[in-house]
Parts: structure tokens; C-alpha cells; sequence
């Protein structure tokens, strides 16, 4: 298969860029190129640990494989404090930042989240997608914000040092993320709702709330989350832009910024959060960018045109400085950011 028909494999890059990129949400999978993650001008990857709706068991089993393959490939590490992704970067290496998409594996035991914090877990997503026993899922109808136990979670993961993320969290839910947490939180991989309505986009209450606390709304470039009624072509970087704009506009500045691309290293599994049953997972399926664009998995068109591999991420800097952006605004939302955050979070 060539590289590029597979959107999980990469350019390898000789240069570096000259920013240090965090990319917030990712997902990787057993093939792929791990010897070279380091040379795709990306620092640091927001690992999913573990599929969404794994048990207690599968996830732990999860977080340790990651372990297991920072040990097989000297190039990366996990990343547990924000001076790790600093010195990767120094040491052009890459850092996994272990996260969850969901909170299935908790269960009712409060314990496990102190247990995944020993594990390495930095990044928290209470929900994926449906309601459950810490708070709403954004494509159920309720709207359900955090449960008493998700109070809980939510107060566990400010003492241990755990971000917050709202993505795939119903709209109340994440304003209630932002109201209840001591610390900053996440949108780890949205969009703006006020320029495509999409239930997994964030509305401008949602960004102001999440701006209030000095958290980062992360814009994906995830095609359908860009694509807006009526467009008959693949959304391009400078549709993302658009949305870096709005958040901008919204704030004020790009201190609240930053970048989650949902890309992939390695071959992205079809049924990655899905129950062949039938599940939330599949909303997307339905959505009109895939009668538009009938896409598999792995296709690239899956991201947006111009920045559909991680190496293309001076195509969003081209596209930033275009608009006016200046160096310190694209580190800013490149990077510092987010590591803002995890210094504040988890500590230096």
C-alpha cells in the first residue's frame, strides 16, 4: 500500500519545524512506524490509551502496552510532566501523553483513577459520545450534565493531576466540567458549532466557560466536523483556520488555542469505539461529508485538504501567518498552550 493511502503513515521529515507542536488527540495502532514518530514535526502525541468502551481489564491491559512500546523504541517516552515534552524536544524525541476517551472503565470505583494516574494517565474524558455513570455523551438527547460521581472524578482528578477534556461530552457536561474543576480544562478535538453545527463541536458558551478557567479548546481537522451545510468540496486547512479564528474572535486571544487533529499512527481500526451491534459510535457514519465524500478509515480524506499527515503542519503555520498571526500566537497555539496547562495541571 502506498504511504499516502493509508492517512496512519507519514512523511519522515529531516528538518524540524521551528515550533514545538502538541497535538492533543490522537490514535495509534500496533503497525505503526514508531522508530520514526519523532520525525513527522510533532512533539507530543495525545495517545487514546484505550478504545472507549474497553472494561476495567482491557484498559489497564492498554495503558501498559504503551509502556511497552516506549521501552522497545529509545526515540519516545511518556510523558508524565510537562518538562518531558521539553526535553523530548530538546532531544528530538517524540512524548505520549496518555489519555482516555470515555470513562466506562472506572466503573463505580473511584480508586481506579488514582491507579491510572500511577499508570501514567494525564488526560481524562469522562464520556464518549452516550451518556454513562460520570456525566452526558454529546450525540445522546438528554443533555445530561456530570453525575454526583462524576463530581467525584472530577475533584480525584484535580487532586492527582489529571487535565479535563470535554470532547465527546454532552454541552452541559462540559460547561459543568469547567465550573466544578479547580484547574484548567480541555476540549481535546472540536470545532466551533457557530460556524458547523455538529454535536461534536463546542458553542460559544462552551469556549468562554472553558476560557474563563484558562483551559484550550483544541480545533480538529477532522473534515466532517468542518464541513458546512451546502459545501461541495473537502474542507481545507483553511476551513480549520476558520475556526481558530472563531475561537480567537470569542476570547480575545490565542492564549485559550490549540490543535487536536484526531489523526492516526498506524492503521485505524474501523471499529475503534464501535460495537458491531450498533452504537453512538456510528453517528458519524450518517453524517453528509460521508455521502459526500464516502470515506474508509483509513482514507485521508478523513482530515482535511492541506493537513491530512502530521508532517503538513507547516501548511496550518503557512496558513496562520497568512491571516496574520505572529510567532508568538502560532507557538502559542502550536504548543505553549497546552503545556501551559499541563505545567499548571501536572506540574513542571
Amino acid at each position: 500500500m502506498a504511504v499516502r493511502e493509508n492517512r496512519g503513515f507519514h512523511p519522515i521529515l529531516a528538518d524540524r519545524l521551528p515550533y514545538l507542536f502538541v497535538d492533543a488527540c490522537i490514535q495509534a495502532w500496533p503497525d505503526a512506524d514508531y522508530p520514526n514518530a519523532h520525525r513527522h514535526h510533532t512533539t507530543a502525541f495525545g495517545i487514546t490509551a484505550f478504545r472507549p468502551y474497553n472494561n476495567f481489564e482491557e484498559a489497564v491491559e492498554g495503558m501498559m502496552e504503551w509502556h511497552l512500546v516506549v521501552r522497545n523504541n529509545p526515540n519516545l517516552l511518556v510523558a508524565t510532566e510537562a518538562e518531558h515534552i521539553r526535553r523530548a524536544h530538546r532531544e528530538q524525541r517524540a512524548a505520549f501523553i496518555l489519555a482516555t476517551q470515555g470513562g466506562l472503565w472506572i466503573g463505580e470505583q473511584l480508586y481506579r483513577v488514582e491507579m491510572f494516574h500511577r499508570l501514567g494517565l494525564r488526560m481524562l474524558m469522562p464520556s464518549y459520545n452516550s451518556d454513562n455513570t460520570l456525566g452526558g455523551g454529546s450525540v445522546d438527547s438528554s443533555n445530561r450534565g456530570l453525575t454526583r460521581f462524576g463530581e467525584l472524578v472530577v475533584q480525584e482528578c484535580n487532586r492527582l493531576g489529571i487535565v479535563l477534556d470535554g470532547s465527546h461530552c454532552s454541552q452541559r457536561t462540559g460547561l459543568e466540567l469547567s465550573e466544578r474543576s479547580e484547574h484548567p480544562m480541555i476540549y481535546s478535538h472540536s470545532g466551533c458549532r457557530a460556524l458547523v453545527e455538529h454535536p461534536r463541536n463546542v458553542d460559544d458558551e462552551q469556549i468562554r466557560a472553558c476560557a474563563a478557567k484558562d483551559g484550550a479548546v483544541c480545533i480538529v481537522d477532522f473534515a466532517a466536523f468542518l464541513f458546512k451545510p451546502g459545501m461541495r468540496r473537502r474542507p481545507t486547512v483553511a476551513d480549520m483556520a476558520e475556526h481558530i479564528d472563531h475561537v480567537a474572535q470569542v476570547v480575545g486571544n490565542t492564549r485559550n488555542i490549540a490543535i487536536g487533529t484526531d489523526m492516526s499512527l498506524g492503521t485505524y481500526a474501523s471499529t475503534h469505539g464501535k460495537d458491531p451491534w450498533g452504537s453512538t459510535a456510528n453517528e458519524d457514519e450518517a453524517h453528509e461529508y460521508y455521502r459526500f465524500q464516502p470515506v474508509k478509515a483509513v482514507s485521508r480524506e478523513k482530515q482535511v485538504d492541506g493537513f491530512d499527515s502530521f508532517s503538513e503542519v507547516g501548511n496550518l503555520v503557512a496558513e496562520l501567518e497568512r491571516r496574520g498571526y505572529g510567532e508568538t500566537d502560532i507557538a502559542a497555539i502550536l504548543g505553549e498552550n497546552l503545556l501551559r496547562i499541563f505545567e499548571r495541571v501536572w506540574g513542571k
